[in-house]
């Protein structure tokens, strides 16, 4: 959870525009600045074993960051401070993460 954790993060701290939208599965586009592609984090099964991934698409490539995820959120608050949170299973035990990261400061 926690490499899950720190990808996002650091994906919308460094990111010019985030946004959380369900997309057919949620789905966070980060727009990292001074770039002009967008990068997507979403959680898949692509390998059919029964356990989502986090995957990041990035520049035409789906990529697994994290293994084990069962659900995730990302929620926008004030100021550019989102609260991201994951869920994951680790055998049979469960197990949480949740961060609070800012975006770039869009104010000035």
């Amino acid at each position: 959870m926690v490499t899950a954790g720190r990808w996002v993060s650091d994906a919308i701290r460094e990111a010019e525009s985030v946004q959380w939208a369900h997309l057919g599965k949620w789905t966070l586009t980060v727009t990292p600045s001074g770039e002009t592609y967008s990068d997507q984090y979403y959680l898949d099964d692509k390998d059919y074993d029964g356990v989502k991934d986090l995957y990041r698409y990035h520049k035409g490539a789906h990529n697994p960051v994290v293994g084990g995820i069962v659900d995730w959120n990302c929620t926008q608050g004030v100021s550019g401070l989102w609260t991201i949170t994951f869920q994951g299973e680790i055998g049979k035990q469960k197990v949480y993460w949740q961060g609070r990261i800012r975006a770039r400061d869009e104010v000035n």
